[in-house]
């Protein structure tokens, strides 16, 4: 196991765990609830990294895989961001309709990744051991779901 699968897998574990104890610290508290959400999100994105370079040249396993890291690092910053509002007072800063839309983008996104070749359309083995990963025409559309997360002001 080369070093770079070993961290992988170290990172995975403390996100876990880390979201666990923070979750079951105070099941009820809002702000632990979203940070053990953000922290399994960080996991499962660095679990499906691992996955990604583990598997062997398999197109269909690449494949499910890197839908998976691309499903799970829509999480981060939706989690993040409802985190982030909710420290340390316990309630979210943001308005409703901004989070009911920011939802609606997330899912119509999580379908479009998970169902469908509209955001990642295929894979090209053609180099042993480089993957490259053909982007569909809503790749642009989840690409701005992160730019959106970091250029706007959600908070009032």
């Amino acid at each position: 196991m080369e070093i770079k699968e070993i961290l992988l897998i170290g990172v995975v574990f403390l996100n876990f765990c880390l979201g666990v104890l923070i979750y079951w610290n105070n099941k009820k508290n809002l702000t632990n609830i979203l940070f053990g959400l953000l922290a399994f999100s960080l996991s499962l994105w660095t679990f499906g990294m691992y996955m990604y370079i583990k598997n062997p040249i398999d197109y269909d396993r690449i494949l499910i895989w890197s839908k998976i890291l691309y499903f799970a690092g829509i999480n981060i910053p939706l989690f993040f961001v409802l985190f982030s509002s909710s420290f340390p007072e316990g309630y979210i800063k943001i308005k409703k309709i901004i989070i009911f839309i920011f939802t609606l983008v997330y899912l119509f996104l999580s379908y479009l990744i998970l169902f469908t070749s509209k955001v990642i359309s295929g894979l090209s083995l053609e180099v042993l051991d480089n993957r490259i990963l053909i982007h569909g025409p809503f790749y642009y559309l989840y690409f701005s779901f992160f730019l959106d997360r970091k250029s706007t002001r959600l908070n009032s």
